[in-house]
């Protein structure tokens, strides 16, 4: 029988993965822009709830080992799909 805390920590690690990939094509598509620090700010934020998340279920080597296989899954993702283009210009839509 699954622990009753793995469903919920599965769907985080699921959000965590999918919105880090999110923000870190965004912040490498708008470098130069002001929107950058505010995307910044947004990524250290969900790595904070992350890691308190995963700190408050596990112990500290256990959530330093799944925190790495979530990173190391999100740079998968980077190597499979690579990044969403995103930039600072507006493009037409017809």
């Amino acid at each position: 029988m699954r622990s009753p805390r793995f469903w919920p920590l599965f769907g985080d690690s699921i959000c965590f993965i999918v919105l880090s990939y999110l923000l870190e094509s965004a912040l490498l598509g708008l470098r130069a822009h002001i929107l950058y620090v505010l995307l910044l700010t947004v990524n250290a934020c969900l790595i904070g709830w992350y890691w308190d998340r995963l700190r408050k279920a596990f112990s500290v080597w256990a959530s330093a080992g799944l925190f790495l296989l979530a990173w190391a899954v999100m740079i998968g993702c980077f190597f499979c799909f690579g990044r969403i283009e995103v930039g600072p210009e507006l493009l037409p839509i017809l």
